[in-house]
């Protein structure tokens, strides 16, 4: 196995996208996601660290019903989860479920309910997950889930904002063994540092192997002052709902602006464009998460049955590198390639055959589906370097930016860099556009 092989390997934890699979008129039960997986390369599937889906706990207490689950405020389907238990003994990818909510009912700690709780878990633990986000201290600091489960991976929700090196070794003490670290640090490296030495130490010294994580996809604002609020109007009323009634006057506004929807403080997402920024990243995490389970872009199920060959690839299609430096709308636009068959779309097979070709920029590359009935895989990889000649993405002073951002601690209001090189006037805070 060679370096960049090595360095990829078991890194990327992606999501299910539970949302598609809630509505059954859509016919997208978790097939078509299975099939991707089971024609892509094995390269690209030994990329891959785990799969993770919402689940919603129901009980009864003194006749109140009871639910628990994930803030996202969807669930995978019965028939998803069945596919995705297929997909972990098929191919060997880890299956993780997330019950990250912090707006907890009080009665879940009431001994019944944790017993039902402990059942209902049970459930996934006997058909064999060994992964679990758990976003609720307390249950965790009694220690009754680690005790019945002992040979479970717990994680820490991120929303707990695990953000410096005390509060990743309270993580720690309270039983978790994969700390998903909050946000702020994608862009707080001095930080990141000393957590990579504790967690060695702490692994070292107790023989034990844990894990951290970075969400390195996301689309909220730096401290985002509405994020908790909107969390729970979601957990509580459902994942498009919060969009719907108010996010028009929060991220929609930000994420749709002419002018600053292209800038990397819209988001705290790594800002990794060259390929020694990724490895620099990769050497002080194990494993970076994207998020996506509110994503409807999949074809549904039946449509196999007209001849699609699915697979996972990476791809890069031309008209996100001809719109020049508008990323927000570029990343949308490539994002949502519904079929990559087109024959000006440029395919690669896996995330280590970007880095061993040295087929920067990546911000470039996204992860998407392909036909591979029409296409074979690689694709057009020699009109690459062409397409990306003399891009903004290759500019030095994005490559500037994109050494800011490395340990930026995200202090937008005193910056300005993103203003500088996007060339558009400097704001101190993004909410203002939202109060215009």
């Amino acid at each position: 196995m060679n370096k960049w092989r090595k360095l990829v390997k078991k890194r990327f934890s992606i999501a299910h996208p539970d949302a598609q699979t809630m509505d059954l008129a859509l016919d997208f039960q978790g097939r078509f996601y299975y099939e991707c997986l089971k024609n892509s390369s094995q390269r690209y599937r030994d990329e891959i660290f785990d799969i993770y889906f919402g689940k919603i706990f129901h009980t009864q207490y003194q006749g109140k019903k009871i639910s628990w689950g994930n803030v996202m405020g969807v669930e995978a389907s019965a028939k998803a989860i069945d596919w995705l238990f297929r997909i972990q003994d098929d191919f060997g990818i880890a299956i993780s479920l997330t019950m990250n909510q912090l707006d907890i009912p009080h009665e879940v700690y009431r001994r019944e309910v944790i017993d039902a709780f402990v059942e209902w878990l049970r459930g996934f633990y006997d058909r064999g997950l060994r992964s679990c986000t758990i976003g609720n201290s307390h249950m965790m600091n009694f220690g009754i889930l680690q005790r019945e489960f002992p040979d479970m991976t717990w994680k820490n929700t991120v929303n707990q904002m695990v953000m410096n090196i005390q509060m990743v070794a309270d993580a720690i003490e309270m039983g978790y063994t994969f700390i998903q670290l909050d946000r702020s640090l994608n862009r707080n490296m001095d930080e990141l540092k000393k957590i990579k030495k504790y967690v060695d130490d702490y692994n070292k010294n107790h023989a034990t192997n844990i894990l951290t994580c970075l969400l390195v996809f996301e689309s909220c604002i730096p401290f985002c002052p509405f994020k908790r609020e909107h969390d729970d109007i979601q957990s509580f009323f459902g994942g498009g709902v919060y969009w719907e009634c108010l996010g028009w006057s929060t991220c929609e506004t930000w994420r749709e602006h002419p002018e600053y929807r292209a800038l990397p403080r819209v988001g705290t997402n790594c800002f990794w464009n060259r390929i020694e920024t990724f490895e620099e990243y990769a050497n002080l995490v194990d494993v970076f998460k994207y998020s996506g389970r509110l994503s409807t872009r999949y074809p549904e199920d039946h449509r196999l049955q007209g001849g699609i060959i699915p697979r996972w690839c990476f791809g890069v299609e031309p008209h996100f590198i001809e719109e020049g430096k508008f990323a927000t709308k570029e990343l949308k636009d490539n994002r949502d390639i519904k079929n990559a068959a087109n024959e000006t779309v440029i395919l690669i097979d896996s995330f280590a055959d970007i880095l061993e070709q040295n087929l920067e920029p990546l911000r470039a590359w996204s992860n998407l589906w392909s036909n591979s009935k029409r296409v074979k895989i690689p694709q057009n990889l020699d009109k690459f370097p062409e397409l990306v000649k003399g891009h903004f993405f290759t500019t030095a002073e994005y490559n500037e930016l994109e050494e800011v951002l490395k340990n930026c601690k995200n202090r937008c209001c005193n910056c300005h860099m993103c203003e500088k090189v996007y060339k558009v006037p400097s704001i101190d805070s993004l909410i203002r556009l939202a109060r215009r």
